[in-house]
């Protein structure tokens, strides 16, 4: 990672204004005020992945990540893997997108926490993640209609759910648009 210093302090500043339960903003004044209050778990996830990239190259310095890690992981598990807004604000469910890069960010967080020999830990943030990958298929591909002359099966942007559902089946839903 060539830039250090800017990516650090980004993640600092998140860390900032990131809520005790774990909920980074949307997105915010400069001063960390919540300008928009949607809940995109990607969002979430996204300083994880951060966090884990400045700890590989060396940036971290003195900053400890682990608080806004382990907040930010609590709150994926607590609160997906259903998003309230996927990335492009417009709807909530199952998105490929969003399940990524919170599967990403959770074993990113299950690597801290091996990092500071807490093994249990580790195996809960790891086995989370193992078990949305495992699911990602069943709740974001769907048999019906074609994007492919000939191939039904596709993965589709988002899969409706209210968010705290539990696992829908996107073979039953018909989306056209995308």
């Amino acid at each position: 990672m060539r830039a250090k210093e800017s990516p650090l302090r980004a993640l600092i500043w998140l860390a900032c204004v990131q809520a005790a339960d774990g909920l980074l903003p949307q997105n915010s004044s400069i001063s960390g005020k919540a300008y928009w209050t949607g809940v995109q778990l990607d969002e979430v996830a996204a300083p994880i992945l951060l966090a884990w990239r400045l700890e590989q190259a060396g940036a971290l310095r003195q900053f400890d990540p682990w608080p806004l890690v382990s907040r930010a992981a609590r709150y994926l598990i607590l609160h997906g893997p259903v998003t309230a807004q996927e990335r492009w604000e417009e709807n909530s469910g199952y998105s490929p997108s969003t399940l990524a890069t919170i599967i990403a960010g959770l074993t990113c967080a299950a690597e801290f926490a091996r990092g500071r020999k807490d093994e249990f830990a580790a195996d809960i943030l790891r086995d989370y993640a193992d078990w949305l990958s495992a699911h990602v298929e069943d709740w974001t591909v769907t048999g019906r209609g074609e994007l492919v002359k000939g191939k039904p099966r596709h993965y589709i942007r988002i899969a409706p759910a209210d968010p705290g559902q539990a696992a829908v089946s996107p073979a039953r839903t018909r989306r056209t648009s995308f």
